[in-house]
Formats: C-alpha cells, sequence, structure tokens
C-alpha cells in the first residue's frame, strides 16, 4: 500500500509543477519572464536541493557515462521549456494529457539507435496513447491549434530524456544520477541566459524555486516508490497525474476539458495500463 501511496501523491507533486508554472504565465503581462529562464530557474533549485547528497553515500561526484547526461538533461531541458511554453495558452490537463505521447518516441529511439526489439503488442499499446494524443489536439483545419505541436515536442524530448536514463540507470546510483541531471540541466540552460534573462520580481522568483522543489519532491517520492514495489504493477498509476492536472485546472482556472480531450485521456490511460502489463509478461 505505502509504494501505491508514494506514487498518488508524487505524481500530485508532478501535476503541480505545471500548475506553478501556469500561474508564473499570468505574471507575464507585469513582467515578462522567458520560458527559458523558468526551466533555468527550476535547475538551479532543483541542484541545490540534490547537491547535499554528494556529502551522503547515496550520491558520487563521478559519473561513469558522464556524456549521456548531455542527453538526459538536455532532454530535459527541451522538455520542461516545451512544457512552460504549452501551459501559458493551452489546458493544464491538455499539455500534460499531450505530453504522455513520450513512450511513443521512446519506443521509436529504442527500436533505431539501441536496436531493441519491440514486441507488436507494445507498439500497439504506445500507438494507442499517440493516437489519444492526436484526439485531444484533433489536427484538422477546424480545429487543430499550432501551439498544441509545443506539448508534442515536449513528448519527443521526454523521449530521449528517457532512452538516455535507461542506459544511465545501469550504470550509476539513482542519487548520482538526480545530482548530475540538475547539474548538468543547470549548465545547459544557463548558457541561454544572456540571450533571455530579465530580472525576476519576488513573486516569480519564489514561484519559479517552487517549481524545483516540486519536481525535486516528486522525484524523490518516486524513486522511493519503485525502490519498495514492483515498476510494472505501479507504472499504470502514473496517469493519476492527468486527473491532478484536470482537478488543479479546473479548481485553480475554471478549465474543464472537452469531450474529445477526455476520450483522448482515456484512450492514452489504457495505452499506459497495457504497456505496463505488457511490460510485466515480458518480465515474467
Amino acid at each position: 500500500m505505502r509504494p501505491i501511496l508514494l506514487v498518488l501523491l508524487a505524481c500530485a507533486f508532478f501535476a503541480g509543477t505545471n500548475l506553478v508554472a501556469r500561474w508564473v504565465s499570468e505574471t507575464q503581462a507585469a513582467n515578462p519572464i522567458h520560458p527559458l529562464q523558468i526551466t533555468f530557474g527550476r535547475y538551479v533549485a532543483g541542484f541545490l536541493l540534490m547537491a547535499p547528497l554528494l556529502a551522503t553515500r547515496f550520491a558520487d561526484v563521478r559519473s561513469r557515462v558522464p556524456h549521456l547526461y548531455l542527453l538526459r538533461s538536455g532532454g530535459g531541458v527541451a522538455s520542461a521549456t516545451c512544457i512552460f511554453i504549452g501551459v501559458a495558452y493551452l489546458p493544464l490537463v491538455d499539455v500534460t494529457a499531450i505530453s504522455y505521447a513520450s513512450p511513443f518516441f521512446a519506443l521509436v529511439l529504442a527500436a533505431v539507435f539501441l536496436r531493441e526489439r519491440v514486441r507488436g503488442s507494445r507498439w500497439a499499446a504506445v500507438g494507442l496513447g499517440f493516437a489519444g494524443a492526436l484526439l485531444i489536439t484533433r489536427p484538422t483545419p477546424e480545429t487543430f491549434q499550432a501551439m498544441a505541436l509545443v506539448p508534442f515536442a515536449a513528448a519527443f524530448f521526454m523521449g530521449i530524456e528517457v532512452t538516455a536514463l535507461r542506459y544511465i540507470a545501469q550504470r550509476d546510483s539513482t542519487g548520482t544520477a538526480m545530482v548530475w541531471t540538475n547539474a548538468v540541466g543547470l549548465l545547459i540552460s544557463a548558457c541561454f541566459m544572456p540571450f533571455v534573462w530579465s530580472d525576476p520580481t519576488w513573486e516569480q522568483a519564489g514561484l519559479i524555486f517552487l517549481i524545483g522543489l516540486i519536481t525535486v519532491s516528486g522525484q524523490v517520492l518516486m524513486v522511493a516508490a519503485m525502490a519498495e514495489g514492483e515498476a510494472s504493477l505501479l507504472a499504470p498509476l502514473f496517469y493519476s497525474t492527468l486527473v491532478y492536472a484536470s482537478l488543479y485546472g479546473w479548481l485553480a482556472f475554471a478549465e474543464v476539458p472537452a469531450p474529445w480531450s477526455w476520450a483522448g485521456i482515456g484512450l492514452i490511460m489504457v495505452s499506459g495500463i497495457w504497456l505496463a502489463r505488457s511490460n510485466r509478461a515480458v518480465a515474467a
């Protein structure tokens, strides 16, 4: 029961990240802040919170695969920035749901670059989830919004991040991976700051730091859950993030998902459960 509660709490935190990012977007009229600056602040907070692990046995200052963090953190910087752009223009639950198309891109990348053999059932599962994301955006001339491409870009970059993580997880400890991910993400995002920086207000600085705090807290809770429970059983619970996103959007911004969005969310959740069951069957 404890791992289930930890996953559900972690997902509430992850959905909360997008909620706070939306609050930052609400302050843009008075003092514009570039989305890359929000990402930079998120990694500053993440690194400050994770760096103390280097003084413990849970993290090492050296990584066995430092080059892979360019892919993982680079994908993380790009996906976070796309999410922060998306939530400023689209409903929270739609952005969150579309970003869950990332397993499709991760599967394609694993098949092409890692030469993994992928069973037909897994292709079908992620294809169903991708169809759900398309259903939310309804890419027809009458209904399509160009901004919907931004969460799809986030999903693609998340796919890169997940693909790199699969290699990293086999070689570095979780603590080392979290420190390095935030450190490299901080360095990558810092490269853009001379071109996009503007002084944030105290409110904006606080909200941006809160994004980092919530993100890291969710990651810690998820790691704790995975350490105690079976991944294939807990994976379907990740989709509770969509429920939280719809609840937050309704409570904070009176956003009510359209029927097409609910249908797409349903397909994405079914896809995730199917994929988890498929993985469990392979492991058995």
